[in-house]
């Protein structure tokens, strides 16, 4: 998630205007490290600690975060964001104070946020990175170790600028495939729901939705769910398969081929008897396009198909005549039916 969203999300979120995907999204940073918990209980105690009285109340937002700028000696890659509350008439007295508290409580959450955020990772060293992925986009991320991650399209990898001695963590939103150096340091990947770590190898994470699923290529892998004990965590080797769903332990590691599973790393889009619902949602961000089911119960129909190199009203029509639907092109999206 970009900063810039974030301050946003974290302001509506003190103001009462967060929507679904906003609310989603907080909980998944909210859930990435201890530390954004932290920073996070910050902002709470600063909202619940501003009640300014009168209108001189407001502080010089911009003039401090210059001084703060100077004192932490940061460039000016993040600018504190006052996102003002309007209101459609004009209101009581008592309104107007409940206003006046949450536009100067959330601006001063921002402001302390963009501070403490740099802050800590000067006081740590560990200035993080981030890599992302548009619809029918693919990148290839070099880490601070020599590792390299391919990330699939609609895909978003954080890291910190260098490691530290201990261990070398990334956190995974999305598709990636991951070659990593082999080390001392243990390599842990995080994403919303698991936990994977390894030492040197080859392996293929996807996880969106509060689901995750791994492919090990080469080498070993331990695999568990984050809310999990380490006993209860499976290690894959070489060509299986594993996937832990919101907050259960991981499945037991299965047989798989996982060169043609890894189909995407060559232009290729591959499922395994994969519900159409996430066939759907791949579909869409590998051609940039828009479907829809008509109804929701067909997303738990399953499909196994591979394509490359075929327009998306090809592999439409391939879904469409395996699971006996049809579907139409209505405006600028796609619509699937009975």
């Amino acid at each position: 998630m970009k900063n810039s969203d974030l301050l946003t999300i974290i302001t509506h979120h003190f103001t009462n205007k967060l929507t679904k995907q906003e609310k989603a999204a907080l909980a998944n940073w909210l859930d990435a490290s201890p530390q954004n918990q932290q920073h996070f209980s910050e902002f709470e105690k600063i909202w619940q600690s501003s009640n300014p009285e009168e209108p001189d109340d407001f502080p010089d937002f911009a003039q401090n975060w210059l001084e703060l700028q100077k004192r932490l000696g940061l460039d000016d890659q993040m600018k504190a964001r006052i996102l003002p509350i309007k209101a459609s008439n004009p209101p009581h007295k008592w309104q107007h104070h409940w206003t006046r508290r949450a536009s100067v409580a959330a601006a001063v959450v921002l402001l302390i946020f963009a501070g403490s955020y740099y802050l800590y990772n000067n006081q740590t060293g560990q200035r993080w990175l981030q890599a992302q992925t548009q619809n029918a986009q693919q990148l290839e991320v070099s880490l601070p170790d020599g590792s390299i991650v391919r990330l699939n399209n609609g895909s978003d990898i954080q890291y910190p600028e260098t490691f530290p001695d201990s261990e070398r963590v990334v956190l995974l939103s999305g598709e990636a495939f991951f070659d990593v150096v082999p080390n001392e340091k243990p390599f842990i990947v995080k994403t919303e729901n698991a936990l994977i770590r390894v030492l040197g190898t080859k392996f293929n994470i996807w996880t969106r939705m509060q689901n995750t699923r791994l492919i090990v290529n080469q080498g070993k892998v331990a695999f568990n769910n984050r809310s999990s004990a380490e006993s209860q965590q499976v290690v894959l080797t070489a060509n299986q398969m594993s996937a832990c769903r919101n907050n259960t332990v991981p499945d037991t590691p299965i047989a798989v081929d996982s060169e043609r599973l890894l189909g995407w790393l060559n232009g290729r889009i591959v499922f395994e008897k994969t519900p159409l619902a996430i066939v759907v949602a791949e579909l869409q961000r590998f051609y940039d396009a828009r479907i829809e089911l008509a109804e929701m119960q067909l997303g738990t129909r399953t499909l196994t198909g591979t394509f490359h190199n075929k327009p998306i009203e090809s592999v439409l029509n391939y879904v469409c005549l395996t699971l006996n639907l049809k579907f139409i092109l209505e405006g600028n999206h796609y619509i699937i039916s009975i």
